[in-house]
């Protein structure tokens, strides 16, 4: 690969054009941002320089070489300034690491040179003191230039081969060992710059790929909230389409039911009319999600007496209850706290645990509500059923929407009770869990806050005694 290429020099045969095109961008990008730097070095060691050779080195050619280097600077340094105001984009990253390039090599000539037309032949000490500057110039080299292969190569060579040769064809005692010096000097620099390099590339592919896979994060949740949004819609649409016929359909059923006088024609009817009403609660149930996941559904958050609530509760239930034969046992009514909340969706909540308590029990089961305090502010409330029980795999899908156990498939429902009664009770600031093993039954937890008056009046009676 050569230096025209436009292509990036990560070898990474799986990376994009586009990912390609990135890596470039950045490269380019820390080889300008680190030229203000690269500067202060620049025009620093050439004036020390400079002062330490004026007194061995003819001073016009110190002043022609000092306005060459300062010359050759002020141009990259207006190339540095017109890039930061350019802004270019990815595309155009070829175009400025080219001129970043020409610039560096142009000012690598410059110091190599130096090694040519400044070196001080019958003075050791200045010669020592004329290594260390350019010696120096190609260590902080290193650090600025490396995010480039090529520019850092190159550079290196430029500034380091006339220093040797000079060394070595020098009459002074110093020369040819100093040369050899600078020769190794110059492979661990040389290696330096390759670890660097590598360094460097790696970080700042790693931060586009981070960045990357951050945007596109960003893109898929975007695209599921808008999936999740449409869907809700359809729900809510196709909802209220299907309810009005329905309705006409179970009307015109119980007209037909009052008017037959034959039984077996009146049970079939009411055969009609079961399943009409099976129907729309599922509906009613999907038109609910779609409220909740849409964010359409009122609440209107007050106290209210916990044991009222699963006492209205508790009689809707006993017909399904005595069907299935399980008994409810409700020891909420002996408490007195407080619950903040919405009382209509709450009441929700809680028939449809019982009712799950009820269809998921053995026979001569029980299903238990209780509850306790668990700080000053959060009270918690058990429905606990004797069934079967639920491992972890089928725990971790009942609040998935429409996901139904298999084993339980003859029962009715449409599997997005719980996920009704998870976002509803999220939104009341509150929570939902289950705790269950096979064979032991199951617990569902509901932690929902307590009203300050609620807890004035649980703690009254012990105060006044």
């Amino acid at each position: 690969m050569t230096w025209m290429d436009p292509k990036t020099e990560t070898s990474q045969d799986e990376h994009s054009p586009s990912f390609n095109a990135n890596v470039l961008a950045e490269q380019t990008s820390q080889l300008y941002a680190a030229h203000t730097m690269g500067v202060i070095a620049t025009v620093l060691s050439a004036l020390i320089l400079s002062y330490v050779l004026w007194p061995v080195i003819e001073h016009s050619i110190l002043f022609y070489w000092l306005a060459v280097l300062f010359l050759i600077t002020a141009a990259r340094t207006a190339l540095a300034i017109t890039y930061k105001e350019a802004k270019p984009t990815p595309e155009h990253a070829f175009h400025w690491k080219k001129n970043f390039f020409i610039g560096a090599v142009l000012s690598a000539v410059a110091w190599g040179t130096a090694a040519i037309l400044l070196f001080p032949e019958h003075d050791p000490a200045r010669q020592v003191i004329l290594a260390f500057v350019i010696g120096g110039t190609a260590a902080g080299a290193i650090t600025s230039l490396s995010y480039v292969r090529h520019i850092i190569y190159i550079y290196l060579a430029i500034l380091m081969f006339p220093l040797i040769t000079r060394f070595l064809i020098s009459d002074s005692d110093l020369g040819v060992p100093m040369g050899f010096m600078i020769v190794i000097y110059s492979a661990y620099i040389f290696s330096s710059a390759k670890r660097t390099h590598t360094n460097l590339l790696q970080n700042i592919s790693l931060r586009l790929k981070a960045t990357k896979h951050q945007q596109e994060l960003i893109n898929a949740n975007v695209i599921a909230e808008n999936a999740s949004q449409a869907k809700s819609q359809f729900l809510s649409h196709m909802s209220h389409e299907l309810r009005t016929p329905i309705t006409a359909m179970l009307g015109f059923a119980q007209l037909l039911e009052m008017d037959l006088k034959n039984e077996e024609d009146k049970d079939n009817v009411r055969e009609i009319l079961l399943a009409g009403d099976h129907l729309m609660s599922l509906i009613n149930q999907i038109l609910d999600l779609s409220k909740i996941e849409a964010g359409s559904h009122d609440l209107v958050l007050d106290d209210y007496p916990l044991s009222d609530i699963v006492e209205r509760c508790i009689p809707l239930m006993q017909c399904m209850a005595a069907d299935n034969h399980v008994e409810i046992i409700n020891t909420v009514s002996d408490t007195c706290y407080y619950v903040y909340l919405d009382k209509i969706h709450f009441t929700q909540i809680v028939l449809n645990l019982i009712s799950n308590g009820i269809k998921y029990n053995k026979e001569n089961g029980t299903v238990t509500i209780s509850c306790q305090q668990k700080n000053e502010t959060t009270l918690e409330i058990y429905v606990t059923d004797s069934g079967a029980g639920l491992n972890a795999q089928q725990i971790e899908s009942l609040f998935t929407p429409f996901i139904r156990l298999a084993e339980h498939r003859h029962v009715q429902g449409t599997g997005i009770g719980l996920t009704i009664c998870k976002q509803l009770i999220e939104s009341m600031n509150g929570t939902i869990g289950i705790t269950s093993m096979p064979g032991t039954g199951s617990t569902v937890t509901l932690t929902v806050p307590l009203s300050q008056p609620a807890y004035d009046h649980v703690l009254s009676p012990a105060s006044n005694a």
